[in-house]
């Protein structure tokens, strides 16, 4: 055991450039096996444990004794991200030097953007954020920030985010704090164009780009700061946040921020891995993109429970580069991809985003949204000029490809989203759409299926804009924009149009109505992956133990759950209410399903 010991001691300096290895490794002064029984990093493991020898057993030639497994280094404390081990691991920080030379410009100007003097919570996490106004005498290109640390006790990450107003105001009071959860909301949670974590100096933007503000860019952003008081301790205050570095010289190039990812998301829980999994299609790329962009930084966004997540660039079914690959992911120590070079992205490319979550912990499912018990499965992506994506926002809602529901798109996609035009149909002005939300009212009754609803809505259901996924992905688009349809009509019409579910469904011999609340599909999807990257990028795949690393096909699976011996496939939320009796669908359990759905649309609404 001391031989590796001396190795991995000798080492650390090495790799750390010139770092003293931690005092409580002293190799020579303790046997091998007490060396091996210490526990010289702090996080609760010993030394033997971490390098695959729990019970001690090595010496020089028995390496049979080894586990090569869950192997990690007895000199760091781990995970990175624990309160704990943060502290024990400052010897790794290095110090450097923070170098951007463009903001020693003469013509750089500077404002802060902070909190202004706040209390506090006595409870561990609180991201609280705030809304404020920006230079609009002009027009400018901000360029890069360095962080305004007010309580170094407390203050754990700051986000900053633009408020794109471009189809609505900021509706939030400007220039007062608010608890925000995951992201501040309103219309300034979509456009991440800034990071600070512990040990950061800095952020330089690429010399070829900035971000637009004032008289064409813009004239508020939203700071998002993360207070943690794991001590819950009264009395602290704070008002950090960040020095944004702004010119009237721009760049050559405006900076966009490309949305990439899955917004489906169904994550069961007691699962140590779901994986989840988005593509931006070659399809996509080729309408949105009038022409090439570079990539000059990435950054990766789940909550709480993400774990991993990488996005691949694709160019003719063949892996290329990665956008990201943070195999070590949290949400509260975010990191940044920066790339000197930039990668270049061609129109008919493919990005393809892996989500890895973590729901060991969680007793329900987790669905997508942005409170700190949902969940989100994005990548924001920096690139120049921003002219050349119109609408720049590529996502998946399973395997619908969403850029085909959108207006800028139109021309490229005449036929809509899966034959259905999307914006016309989620639209009070569409005639059509009026008259069937009409009909609905006349004909259907909530929680009571009449005749005359029966037969309308079975015509109803061939609409392609009320049929399978783009139906569920219309009611989620409803809900999370607050479309018209649901302002308008709300509760009373979701109860209307779902009033005959169960009685369709029997007609149809199906056990369910595809109309119900969402639930997982099956999708095979092959590709080649580098040997660095996941093999396999599926719609959506579960499993219990860690395998990142796959074969070269894999067959995604949706979520059961069996009550006693069987399972009941037909169930619309798979719920353990269902049984198989005789090979149908235990009609009363459905009963109760269907219930459960329209209460919960009820309440919603």
């Amino acid at each position: 055991m001391g031989a590796i010991y001396v190795y991995t001691c000798k080492f650390i300096p090495m790799f750390f450039r010139g770092q003293q290895c931690p005092p409580a490794i002293v190799v020579g002064r303790t046997s091998e096996v007490e060396l091996c029984q210490l526990d010289s990093d702090g996080d609760g493991r010993t030394n033997g444990q971490e390098l695959g020898d729990p019970d001690c057993l090595w010496s020089p030639g028995n390496d049979s004794v080894l586990s090569y497994s869950n192997v990690t280094h007895p000199a760091i404390c781990e995970p990175l991200n624990d309160t704990v081990c943060e502290k024990q691991n400052k010897w790794l920080h290095c110090d450097h030097e923070f170098k951007c030379d463009g903001l020693n410009d003469p013509d750089v100007q500077h404002f802060d953007i902070r909190l202004p003097k706040s209390k506090v919570s006595a409870k561990e996490t609180t991201y609280i954020c705030i809304i404020l106004d920006v230079p609009t005498d002009g027009d400018y290109h901000i360029i890069g920030n360095t962080p305004i640390v007010d309580n170094t006790d407390v203050l754990h990450h700051i986000l900053l985010y633009g408020c794109n107003e471009k189809d609505r105001k900021v509706k939030r009071e400007v220039g007062v704090p608010y608890d925000c959860g995951m992201t501040p909301g309103d219309v300034c949670g979509r456009e991440l164009i800034g990071v600070w974590t512990s040990g950061v100096k800095g952020e330089c933007l690429h010399p070829q780009a900035g971000f637009r503000m004032g008289t064409h860019g813009y004239k508020r952003m939203a700071l998002q700061v993360h207070w943690n008081n794991p001590y819950r301790t009264s009395g602290h205050y704070d008002s950090s946040g960040l020095r944004l570095y702004y010119t009237s010289n721009r760049r050559p190039n405006d900076a966009g921020i490309l949305w990439v990812g899955q917004q489906y998301l169904e994550i069961p829980p007691s699962r140590d891995r779901v994986v989840i999994n988005g593509t931006c299609s070659g399809d996509c790329t080729t309408a949105m993109f009038s022409d090439k962009i570079s990539v000059f930084g990435a950054m990766n966004h789940m909550h709480l429970l993400g774990r991993e997540q990488r996005v691949m660039l694709y160019r003719g079914g063949k892996y290329l580069h990665h956008i990201t690959d943070e195999g070590h992911y949290s949400f509260n120590r975010p990191s940044q991809t920066n790339f000197p070079e930039p990668v270049q992205v061609l129109p008919g490319d493919e990005l393809r985003t892996s989500c890895v979550f973590d729901s060991s912990r969680r007793r329900s499912t987790t669905l997508f949204g942005e409170g700190t018990d949902s969940e989100m499965c994005f990548t924001f992506i920096k690139y120049f000029p921003k002219e050349n994506i119109p609408a720049p926002m590529c996502l998946a809602f399973k395997d619908l490809q969403l850029c085909e529901a959108m207006s800028e798109y139109k021309t490229h996609f005449p036929n809509g989203l899966k034959g259905c035009d999307f914006q016309k149909f989620a639209s009070l002005t569409n005639p059509e759409t009026l008259k069937l939300i009409f009909t609905i009212k006349e004909k259907c009754k909530p929680f009571h299926c009449l005749q005359e609803c029966k037969s309308l809505l079975l015509e109803a259901k061939n609409l392609p804009c009320l049929h399978g996924d783009v139906w569920e992905f219309l009611k989620f688009y409803l809900l999370h924009e607050e479309g018209d349809f649901i302002r308008a009509q709300g509760e009373e019409a979701f109860a209307r149009f779902t009033s005959c579910d169960l009685e369709i469904g029997i007609e149809l011999g199906q056990g369910r109505s595809e109309r119900n609340l969402m639930t997982t599909s099956s999708t095979t999807l092959t590709n080649t992956e580098s040997a660095s990257s996941e093999s396999s990028i599926t719609n959506f795949h579960t499993t219990q133990k860690p395998n990142f690393i796959q074969s070269n096909t894999q067959t995604a699976t949706s979520i059961s759950v069996s009550s006693g011996q069987s399972k009941c496939p037909k169930c619309p939320l798979q719920i353990p209410l269902c049984t198989t009796k005789n090979g149908s669908t235990d009609i009363k359990s459905y009963s109760i399903s269907v219930i459960l759905v329209s209460i919960i649309v009820s309440v919603i609404f």
